[in-house]
């Protein structure tokens, strides 16, 4: 998994470390992760293409590099983190984790 902020940053520790170590431990450990934090395998804005080019079979991706390839994330910007962030949170129990979300599509 390729990343482009920090092992310690909050979004890694509370984010893509909490997704990894859900489907490592929902399989059984079956699915493990090598991760490449703070943009070892490529820069921040590279992201997308290192897992279109296969380098990476995940990525963290920042909308914000990578609007031309998936504009309607750019809505996401103009509305502000602030208010999608919460919405999401009011909608997240209704819907299944991406841990979840990943072991059914595997």
């Amino acid at each position: 998994m390729a990343g482009f902020m920090p092992v310690g940053h909050f979004l890694v520790q509370n984010g893509s470390k909490t997704w990894r170590d859900e489907v490592t431990k929902l399989t059984d450990g079956r699915v493990q992760f090598d991760y490449f934090p703070a943009q070892q395998l490529g820069k921040a804005s590279q992201m997308l293409d290192l897992v279109q080019s296969g380098v990476a079979d995940i990525g963290e991706v920042a909308p914000a590099y990578s609007t031309s390839k998936l504009p309607l994330y750019g809505a996401l910007e103009v509305l502000g983190w602030s208010k999608v962030l919460a919405a999401a949170q009011e909608r997240s129990a209704s819907y299944p984790s991406l841990a979840e979300l990943f072991m059914r599509a595997i």
